[in-house]
């Protein structure tokens, strides 16, 4: 399979999450993964790659906070962000 030329970035607190959904990608055929797991870090690289970034995959809950506040930040940066919100939680709720 030949690589995609898409870069992604996956924000998760878990570091299992982090390392299955980067697989996952892979497997699939993406390359450009970045993995975070804090919001400083995901908000700087939204901030410094703007333009580069084709998909940001974000966990709901991130340790005791959801990320609702954090994806309008990040919407602020860039509105056409897309951007999946996932969660493995819900299942408790």
């Amino acid at each position: 399979m030949n690589p995609i030329s898409k870069k992604i970035i996956i924000f998760d607190d878990s570091p299992v999450w982090l390392k299955t959904l980067r697989l996952w990608c892979n497997h699939y055929g993406f390359k450009d993964i970045t993995c975070l797991s804090e919001e400083i870090q995901i908000l700087d690289i939204c901030q410094q790659q703007y333009l580069e970034i084709d998909l940001i995959i974000i966990d709901f809950y991130n340790g005791k906070n959801n990320t609702t506040e954090l994806v309008k930040k990040i919407r602020t940066i860039n509105p056409n962000f897309l951007i999946i919100v996932v969660s493995a939680d819900f299942v408790n709720d």
